[in-house]
């Protein structure tokens, strides 16, 4: 597939041709301007993954108005989101870099099939995953804390969640498949429709009929049916790039290893994320509340920067991986520049605006004062470090992108992994709730620096190797 017949058409599309002109749509990857095209890529990327985490929110929303009861049972069953979310996400990850190389490569075939193969794998895998969780659902809510009074409406609205997995995976793959095609947004579009109708439906299901905490577990499964609904009509119209159907399916060991290396670092760093949080909040519990509340105050607010960050370099990740694998080795490094300049500009900016404003930002959460003193401190230290965030992911997109698994594995688990749990095993039991913060601060800081050796390296290899496809 060529550069000039991804090039954008001007014609109206008639009913015959509609899937030729949306085609004729997508970003020219081969644009001169590059600036530009980092921005068409991104913009959707950051405005889809805002809506799509807005799902959690409204469900709070809804499900809190039945009770601190209800809130607890749909609260409990975060932590099984999380880890099916890490899944999907790997395996999102590992698909998109591959396909993006293979269609800078000019190997549309190739790429068309790794993305039917992995709906296969992925819908297969959500399938056993859910017969497997099903039958644990109570143990599992035990084990994580739930209390008698919570667990009949956490175990049911559990149930529907569990058995909605699978649809939810094949969702947060085509996601993927979309962004590293270069078409964000349908991806934008699409999350924002299962956002709207998730809205819609939640208040009709919670409250018309009298579902309760199970109704807003269905709200979210038709939300995310419609979602795939949307990606089985974009497939079949071949509204994109690639041909996914059951006939591109195919074994290719190359690209499934390639796939599953990027992928399986992904996937691990967003399932640790939960744990390190889980730590950081079990340090910070032993100096009081106060200290839990203040922390969980800037670690809320520090969440406002990175979902525009991931959002952004998930977006443009889809440039880098066609410039590489087209053998564009001075775009791909241009490319990295120009995300290094918005990404970390962006996160100096946010962090120099909460450190400025935590006296007032924190009163949004609080109006009590021991908080408030606490979580200025707490947002100060943890916004300093933040400003290094845009250097790490970067970083850890462009090996991805590149198909450099191991390093972007390493740097993936840096920052909640192995940069963070043994300084929070030990500052604070020298330094008190001041080495909880100064955990943090040396796991981005740690973190930083290696993604800054990395990448420094991953440049050089790019100005004096012309890359393969892998």
């Amino acid at each position: 597939m060529s550069a000039q017949s991804l090039a954008p058409s001007s014609d109206a599309p008639s009913s015959g041709a509609l899937a030729q002109w949306l085609r004729g749509r997508l970003p020219d990857m081969q644009s001169p301007h590059l600036q530009r095209l980092i921005w068409s890529l991104a913009i959707p990327s950051v405005i889809g993954l805002s809506a799509n985490a807005g799902h959690q929110l409204v469900n709070a929303f809804f499900v809190g108005q039945l009770g601190t009861h209800a809130l607890a049972a749909v609260a409990l069953c975060f932590p099984l989101v999380m880890v099916f979310s890490a899944v999907g996400e790997g395996f999102g990850v590992g698909a998109a870099s591959a396909i993006a190389r293979y269609l800078g490569a000019e190997q549309a075939d190739r790429a068309s099939g790794i993305a039917s193969t992995m709906v296969l794998l992925v819908a297969a895998l959500g399938g056993v995953l859910a017969l497997l969780v099903a039958p644990f659902i109570a143990p599992l809510l035990r084990w994580m804390g739930a209390q008698p009074q919570d667990m009949d409406a956490a175990v049911a609205y559990a149930t529907v969640f569990v058995w909605t997995v699978p649809f939810m995976l094949l969702q947060m793959l085509c996601d993927f498949v979309a962004i590293a095609e270069g078409n964000a947004r349908f991806s934008m579009w699409t999350l924002i429709g299962s956002f709207a109708l998730n809205v819609i439906l939640d208040p009709i299901f919670i409250f018309y009929l009298d579902g309760g905490v199970v109704g807003a577990a269905y709200a979210t499964s038709v939300s995310c049916l419609a979602a795939l609904a949307a990606y089985g009509v974009y497939f079949y119209r071949r509204w994109g790039r690639l041909r996914v159907a059951p006939s591109q399916m195919r074994w290719d060991a190359e690209a499934l290893r390639s796939v599953a290396s990027v992928g399986a670092g992904a996937a691990a760093a967003t399932g640790l994320a939960a744990l390190a949080y889980a730590l950081v909040y079990r340090s910070a519990s032993a100096f009081g509340e106060t200290a839990v509340a203040a922390v969980a105050i800037a670690l809320r607010l520090q969440a406002g920067g990175v979902l525009p960050l991931v959002g952004f370099c998930l977006g443009a990740q889809a440039l880098l991986g066609f410039a590489w694998g087209a053998g564009q080795s001075q775009r791909y490094a241009r490319a990295v520049w120009l995300m290094l300049w918005i990404a970390g500009g962006f996160a100096v900016l946010y962090a120099l605006g909460m450190i400025v404003l935590a006296p007032s930002v924190v009163t949004w959460f609080t109006d009590d004062p021991a908080v408030q003193a606490q979580a200025v401190v707490a947002c100060r230290i943890v916004h300093a470090c933040f400003a290094t965030f845009g250097l790490y992911m970067v970083a850890v997109v462009s090996l991805q992108a590149a198909g450099r698994a191991r390093q972007a594995a390493w740097l993936a688990l840096a920052p909640q992994g192995y940069m963070l749990v043994p300084c929070l095993l030990v500052l604070p039991a020298v330094w008190g709730l001041a080495g909880v913060y100064a955990s943090l601060g040396v796991a981005a800081v740690a973190s930083a620096a290696l993604a800054a050796v990395l990448l420094r390296m991953q440049l050089r290899d790019a100005a004096q190797v012309q890359p393969p496809v892998s």
